[in-house]
């Protein structure tokens, strides 16, 4: 049995990996790998097996903000796969592609574009340009998963970032005893909206009050926060979210550590005598 594996290819990975697997003792052997592929985080295969379709999980293809979703044929005898072609996915971070029963159409779904996409299946198995989109509206009832909308973040760009319940509910009122058009988090110490040299100094000072070694800044406390979620197994987008990156594909950049040290991937940081 043939089995196709998707990635992200933003470390040592190179695209979708094939395997054989033995049913006899479950082993998994590498048979070959279709390289050049990015972040083909998510693949499926049509009914007949003679096509393979993968989302390829960006925001920015072709010049525009898009993920892509790549059609492949599948070598009958080998499995190996040729593509077909690529087309925008009509939204950022693709993160689902299926087809439908009668091999017509394929659906894609964009995390951060927040939509679906249909497109139509030519004959040779190629993909056509989107015939229809569904943009979503709104936001779920499910605390966990609300989040904070930064107008201007890292790199001057909007940045929502998912909040737990406990910090929605401390914004919440916040919001209802100052008001929606005070400065947001504003201290004994600064009686206006915060601006990133406030953030930088008061990161700084919680760093030399919690004893931390001379040296230590509020970038070195935001990289060892990401990789330690990383070495912890957190899922590469929500690292991504949380970063404030454009994709998980920039996020890699912390791979380099996992490899050969995985538990190098945390920077030691000396807090008082521990």
């Amino acid at each position: 049995m043939l089995v196709y594996v998707g990635t992200y290819t933003s470390g040592a990975s190179e695209g979708i990996y094939l395997f054989r697997l033995d049913l006899s003792d479950g082993a998994l052997r590498r048979a070959g790998i279709t390289k050049g592929v990015v972040n083909p985080s998510y693949l499926t295969l049509e009914r007949g097996r003679r096509f393979l379709y993968s989302v390829n999980e960006v925001e920015e293809f072709a010049g525009r903000k898009s993920g892509a979703v790549s059609a492949f044929a599948v070598d009958r005898r080998t499995g190996g796969l040729r593509l077909l072609n690529q087309q925008p996915s009509m939204g950022g971070a693709p993160c689902y592609v299926s087809p439908d029963a009668a091999a017509r159409f394929v659906l894609v779904a964009n995390y951060v574009g927040g939509n679906v996409a249909v497109f139509p299946v030519r004959g040779d198995g190629s993909l056509g340009e989107a015939t229809d989109v569904k943009q979503d509206e709104g936001s779920g009832v499910n605390r966990e998963r609300q989040e904070l909308l930064i107008l201007k973040a890292k790199g001057d760009r909007p940045r929502a970032i998912p909040i737990p319940e406990a910090l929605y509910t401390e914004l919440l009122a916040y919001l209802l005893e100052y008001g929606r058009r005070g400065p947001l988090f504003r201290t004994s110490i600064h009686k206006r909206r915060l601006r990133t040299h406030d953030v930088c100094e008061i990161v700084a000072g919680a760093a030399a009050r919690a004893g931390l070694q001379a040296g230590i800044t509020p970038r070195t406390l935001r990289h060892s926060f990401a990789t330690h979620l990383m070495d912890r197994g957190v899922d590469l987008a929500v690292i991504s979210s949380l970063m404030g990156h454009r994709s998980p594909q920039e996020t890699g950049v912390y791979l380099h550590v996992l490899p050969e040290r995985p538990q190098a991937a945390v920077r030691k940081l000396a807090i008082g005598n521990q």
